[in-house]
């Protein structure tokens, strides 16, 4: 059992990470074998684990959905140089620089 809830925890892991944007719990049901309700519990559980951690990425839950990100306090002290965004895929970098206007154009 242990081992299905840290494969379902990979799965969804990675993803959230591959996606760059918020993925349905529908869909996250779906790729884990599980149905809407567990899976929720499930993500639930790592966002709770993730924070515990002090972990450098975090997930959060929008309308039905969830999403990977960067928390805002590690984006502020994190220094945002040239050589560094242009690493960074165009999806990724619009959330790096501006999270307030993306967490309100999926709030709404």
């Amino acid at each position: 059992m242990e081992m299905e809830l840290k494969q379902a925890e990979a799965a969804i892991e990675a993803v959230l990470f591959t996606m760059g944007e918020s993925v349905e719990v529908s869909k996250l049901a779906a790729a884990i074998d599980h149905d809407e309700d567990t899976t929720r519990k499930i993500v639930h559980n790592m966002m709770d684990k993730y924070e515990a951690e002090d972990r450098g990425i975090k997930i959060i839950e929008l309308e039905n959905a969830f999403q990977l990100c960067m928390p805002l306090l590690r984006l502020q002290s994190f220094p945002l140089s040239f050589p560094f965004l242009i690493s960074i895929p165009p999806h990724l970098r619009l959330i790096l620089l501006y999270p307030f206007s993306f967490m309100r154009l999926h709030s709404a």
